[in-house]
């Protein structure tokens, strides 16, 4: 089978004269706006670009107004959660679930996983009262990562700056030493975020740090725990790798901080 131009879905062909019928217009533009979502999701995350702040209503958890993608899909508007005494006390994920395109705004007690876009964590009492409410927001779609490499020994220091040269969110950190070392205790790699000689850290339960056993397999990679602060940048700011603590004589550092531009 030849490789082939692909066309947008649903287009139709008609000979002069011939009659285009609503049906044909709307599928038409159906099959376009698909295609278009498909395309991109192939390139994007889903992510917020701009607000959907949650907030505790009563027994509502409100949305405000918001522009975000899941699975390709734009999402704009704003929106409210209800919460009754049919739902068991227990915390609640609040999300865009591409999968549902008449009631895209949801609740689950399950963590999503994959495409959906998820903005909050709320506690329901399983009666009348919601509380504990923590902003989950992942913010921008376009995947980016910066790479921070010591070939050798490694030690306690600050082993990496970035400068950003544009809105960069932070989503995860990973890191290896082709070398664990020797000895007692591990090695903790920190994160410092900011401005230029103010950065300071993303996990303020520095138990989140990455933590690499000197007797861990030489190679494997870690990856830090989900980051409490400083993950929201914008451009002229700085990620500085920081080495907290070292085992004895590890070497050859390799560590990527994930995330998207917005």
């Amino acid at each position: 089978m030849a490789i082939a131009y692909t066309e947008l879905a649903n287009i139709f062909n008609k000979a002069g004269g011939e009659e285009v019928g609503i049906d044909e217009h709307r599928d038409q533009a159906l099959g376009i706006q698909a295609e278009i979502e498909e395309r991109q999701d192939a390139w994007a995350t889903s992510g917020v670009l701009s607000g959907g702040a949650c907030s505790i209503d009563g027994t509502d958890v409100d949305v405000a107004a918001i522009d975000a993608y899941a699975q390709g899909k734009r999402y704009q508007g704003s929106d409210s959660v209800a919460f009754s005494g049919s739902d068991a006390a227990n915390d609640y994920y609040i999300y865009l679930d591409p999968a549902d395109d008449v009631t895209p705004l949801t609740k689950s007690a399950v963590e999503p996983t994959g495409d959906e876009c998820v903005l909050c964590i709320v506690t329901w009492n399983g009666a009348d009262t919601l509380s504990a409410l923590v902003d989950l927001r992942q913010w921008g779609i376009e995947k980016a990562a910066y790479h921070v490499q010591v070939i050798g020994a490694v030690s306690a220091d600050t082993v990496g700056i970035i400068i950003l040269d544009r809105d960069f969110w932070i989503e995860t950190v990973k890191g290896s030493l082709e070398t664990c070392g020797t000895g007692a205790g591990p090695s903790y790699i920190d994160i410092h975020a900011g401005d230029g000689g103010s950065e300071a850290t993303i996990w303020t339960t520095q138990s989140r740090r990455i933590t690499i056993a000197h007797d861990a397999t030489d190679g494997a990679v870690a990856e830090g725990g989900v980051p409490e602060a400083n993950r929201k940048l914008t451009a002229g700011q700085k990620i500085l790798v920081i080495v907290d603590a070292v085992a004895t004589d590890p070497a050859d550092l390799g560590v990527v901080v994930v995330g998207r531009y917005y």
